[in-house]
């Protein structure tokens, strides 16, 4: 069964601000948080902290370099099926 259903089109905007405007809220419980929390709702503006131990790195053999392996090749039979799933 098809069914077909016109829709007017209506142009959207990903974000309602634009560059420049400051957003006014009408709900003063919303202000409030806002306010409250401002520094974290905050735009960084550096990077995060060292997080020691839990910091990513690749630790490699002393003396050793970085390496270039070629991209693992597959059957087209097989690409085709992938892509279909993905």
């Amino acid at each position: 069964m098809l069914q077909i259903v016109g829709m007017e089109w209506q142009p959207c905007e990903l974000s309602g601000l634009k560059q420049g405007e400051e957003e006014t809220h009408k709900d003063p419980q919303l202000q409030e948080l806002l306010l409250q929390f401002a520094d974290i709702l905050a735009d960084p503006v550096t990077l995060p902290p060292s997080r020691g131990l839990f910091d990513h790195r690749i630790p490699l053999e002393q003396g050793t370099n970085s390496f270039s392996i070629k991209p693992y090749r597959y059957p087209l039979q097989q690409k085709d099926v992938i892509e279909a799933l993905v």
